[in-house]
């Protein structure tokens, strides 16, 4: 039997045995999983680490049959995903949460640091060293997206402030024209501000005098 398989390289012989190899070290850690005999019970540790082991064997192998030829991207299928990303192979040798196939394409929010599945670093990583197209992660947003989406929220913040502090800053006792002053710096600089606190792209590949001056913007 062989429990683990990719159907579209089946022609690909080194990820065929690969598969094959970690599928008969699968079915002899089964054969012992439950046993309560300490010598079986050593036995399926041992076949679990090999296991372990074999996972990267079998990564490398599907890796090399995705890059065969040079693609423009790499593009990992549903079954490939779940292998790479979880680990998955099936409920009887890796037991998951039912909702575990549900989570490949999260909606992950955009923030100071780019949350990726394994398969998306690897699609990225092979993008850059090979000088290809950078392939948009499936787990969250493109850098187009992700830009598109801190802008929004920025104007959104940027509303929310003209309407809050107007009426803050002068139950203080500010002058209208003081509020209007300072509300006014505070609008035009959130956006340097955030560019330099998140260190984005802007910021880091900026000429120094440009970044000094966001960096005085951002105090």
């Amino acid at each position: 039997m062989t429990r683990l398989s990719f159907e579209r390289w089946m022609d690909n012989q080194p990820l065929r045995e690969a598969a094959e190899k970690f599928s008969a070290e699968a079915e002899s850690f089964l054969a012992v999983k439950n046993s309560s005999n300490t010598e079986d019970r050593i036995a399926a540790r041992t076949h679990w680490q090999s296991l372990s082991a074999q996972y990267w064997d079998v990564l490398a192998a599907l890796v090399d049959a995705q890059a065969e030829g040079s693609p423009e991207e790499l593009r990992f299928d549903r079954q490939e995903r779940l292998f790479i990303d979880f680990g998955y192979v099936d409920d009887d040798l890796t037991p998951a949460s039912s909702e575990i196939k549900e989570i490949l394409n999260p909606r992950i929010s955009p923030g100071l640091f780019q949350y990726y599945h394994f398969s998306d670093f690897i699609a990225e990583a092979y993008a850059m060293i090979m000088e290809k197209p950078v392939t948009p992660p499936l787990s969250g947003f493109s850098l187009e997206g992700k830009v598109t989406e801190m802008d929004r929220q920025l104007d959104a913040l940027t509303g929310r402030i003209k309407i809050i502090m107007p009426v803050a800053l002068t139950s203080q006792g500010a002058l209208p024209f003081e509020a209007e002053s300072l509300l006014s710096d505070l609008c035009d600089n959130i956006k340097p501000y955030t560019e330099t606190a998140m260190r984005t792209r802007k910021y880091r590949e900026a000429p120094e005098k440009e970044r000094q001056e966001m960096a005085v913007r951002h105090r």
